[in-house]
């Protein structure tokens, strides 16, 4: 069986790359024989603290299987939110909240997904990248308003094709979600 390799690392830019993106309110985006959605949810626990939680889906559209490697830490790439009624965008990062908060804050809840990673996608099977999960009250600061925001994964991809690797970025974007 054939596979094609995707190296995967997520980082932040803008797209740059030649994509479809689908009609309708999916936003899926399809690149090099893989979708690409977003996903962003708000998890509450009962006793605990709200905290957001984005990755990107990914499904394979051939009949072969397909590899796919993050090689950059989650925790790097910052996250765009922009705002559903204003348009307006605000960009948010771990690493740079954490290099003006440290050593001031008490530890929070932060889970990012590490570097090296390889997600094998079977023929038309699913899976998932890109995995950070923030609270609520970390990501809002003092500079973003509660509000409904489509969110945005950085991604980038290392394509081998024909011996050469080429170099693109996508933005995955999520379906509207509120931030409380």
């Amino acid at each position: 069986m054939r596979a094609f390799v995707l190296l995967l690392c997520a980082i932040a830019s803008g797209v740059g790359c030649v994509h479809r993106v689908s009609s309708g309110s999916d936003r899926v985006f399809e690149y090099s024989h893989v979708a690409f959605s977003g996903s962003a949810t708000i998890e509450s626990p009962p006793n605990g603290e709200s905290k957001l939680v984005v990755f990107a889906r990914l499904r394979n559209l051939t009949d072969t299987t397909i590899m796919v490697e993050s090689s950059v830490s989650d925790c790097e790439p910052p996250i765009v939110f922009v705002n559903t009624v204003t348009n307006h965008r605000f960009v948010w990062g771990h690493v740079a909240w954490r290099r003006q908060h440290v050593p001031v804050a008490p530890p929070l809840s932060v889970v990012c997904v590490g570097t090296d990673l390889i997600v094998t996608l079977r023929p038309r099977g699913d899976g998932e990248l890109g995995r950070q999960g923030y609270p609520v009250r970390m990501i809002r600061g003092d500079s973003i308003p509660a509000g409904r925001y489509v969110i945005g994964i950085p991604v980038h991809i290392d394509r081998w094709e024909n011996g050469f690797v080429r170099d693109d970025t996508l933005r995955i974007w999520s379906q509207p979600s509120v931030l409380p």
